[in-house]
């Protein structure tokens, strides 16, 4: 089965059986009383934010000693009239990114393969129709091999080599890798008919996203994907990037204009002054949408008039993806996965068994850096 034979969440037209919360009346009077679930959300984005501020700041050092600047803790004596750094950290973190990158594309294609199961389920040991002559290990071979070559075409359309490339250089870089997906989305391919009208053709293909590090806030009492009961990913639109979100499935609206009415809400992190280099501490033209995914109190469903499945009345919480902006649902779902799981995955460069975040690169080689960087002053200075 290729990646696309089952209906996966968000971008593609989802199923009937999709619960959703909808707009009915009065939005600005009804997103008030939702404003529990909003509150809920705020409140997971704010324990995981204070809880990742030791890994913000390792990853900053991290970054610093990859670009070859030097911290405002770093203190020059009054003899050293060098600030030379030597960018040993860069060229460790590339030269571990290009092994990464040779071992993933190998066979210049995405590290995917189909091979057939020798006693798969659910298949049946025969076939009734089998005009070439065919056995069944050929049979199997050459259905996996179409299989492999579908997953492959796919894959390729959403450009998802480059996103596995992306992961992996934060991997090295910072020490964990996030990967979300896979979703499904119709992509519009241009056709015309006889008559030269435009008449596109929509096909549903898979799509994997790279998601940076700095905007993945997980479960703070997590230490990896398995434990964790909710994630949020930190989104920076645009209102053009904000309106776009109407065109995809389940999103609300009215909503998302009374989020924009509200006014441009972004404010930048402190770290962010340091990844952009441009100075700017002023306000920001954008807004801010937080993505959650995770478990959510029934109690607090219910009052977001989200219709529970009988199958769930009894539990006391569901999974359920939440997007939110300005103090407005832009969309609230039940988890459409069956079975129910987070889409993400944290990829660690060297495992920390103690911490969701793991070890990369650069931060292995901080003292190594700092070394260099004093003998090479010394010897700039004549000391």
């Amino acid at each position: 089965m290729a990646l696309m034979d089952k209906p996966t969440p968000e971008d593609v037209n989802e199923t009937d059986q999709t619960v959703a919360l909808d707009e009915e009346g009065n939005v600005e009077e009804e997103n008030i009383s939702y404003s529990g679930a909003v509150s809920f959300v705020n409140t997971q984005y704010n324990r995981a934010k204070d809880a990742r501020f030791s890994d913000e700041e390792r990853w900053l050092d991290a970054y610093r000693n990859y670009r070859g600047i030097y911290s405002n803790e770093v203190q020059f004596t009054d003899t050293e009239k060098s600030k030379a750094f030597i960018k040993v950290t860069k060229t460790k973190v590339l030269a571990a990114y290009a092994q990464i990158v040779d071992v993933l594309f190998a066979g210049s294609k995405f590290p995917l393969g189909v091979e057939p199961s020798k006693f798969p389920n659910n298949v049946a040991d025969a076939v009734s129709f089998n005009p070439e002559g065919l056995t069944k290990e050929k049979i199997k071979e050459r259905a996996a091999q179409k299989m492999e070559m579908k997953m492959h075409d796919q894959l390729d359309e959403t450009e998802a080599p480059k996103h596995l490339r992306s992961i992996a250089f934060e991997c090295c870089l910072f020490g964990t890798g996030v990967m979300k997906g896979p979703f499904a989305q119709d992509k519009e391919y241009p056709r015309w008919d006889e008559n030269g009208n435009y008449d596109p053709l929509f096909e549903t293909i898979p799509r994997l996203e790279y998601v940076s590090s700095w905007d993945f806030y997980p479960d703070p009492d997590a230490r990896n994907m398995t434990e964790a009961e909710f994630t949020i990913q930190r989104h920076r639109l645009n209102r053009t990037q904000l309106r776009n979100l109407k065109k995809r499935p389940h999103f609300r609206e009215e909503s998302i204009e009374l989020a924009i009415d509200s006014g441009a809400d972004y404010q930048r992190e402190y770290w962010e002054d340091t990844l952009e280099d441009d100075g700017n501490v002023g306000g920001m033209d954008r807004f801010e949408v937080l993505e959650y995914w995770g478990v959510l109190d029934t109690e607090l469903a219910e009052e977001a008039d989200i219709e529970i499945p009988k199958e769930l009345e009894d539990k006391d919480e569901v999974q359920v993806n939440i997007w939110v902006c300005n103090g407005q649902i832009l969309r609230l779902v039940l988890n459409p996965f069956t079975p129910v799981r987070i889409p993400y995955l944290a990829v660690p460069y060297e495992l920390n068994p103690y911490s969701f975040f793991g070890i990369g690169v650069a931060e292995n080689m901080t003292d190594t850096q700092l070394l260099m960087n004093g003998f090479m002053r010394m010897s700039v200075d004549n000391a």
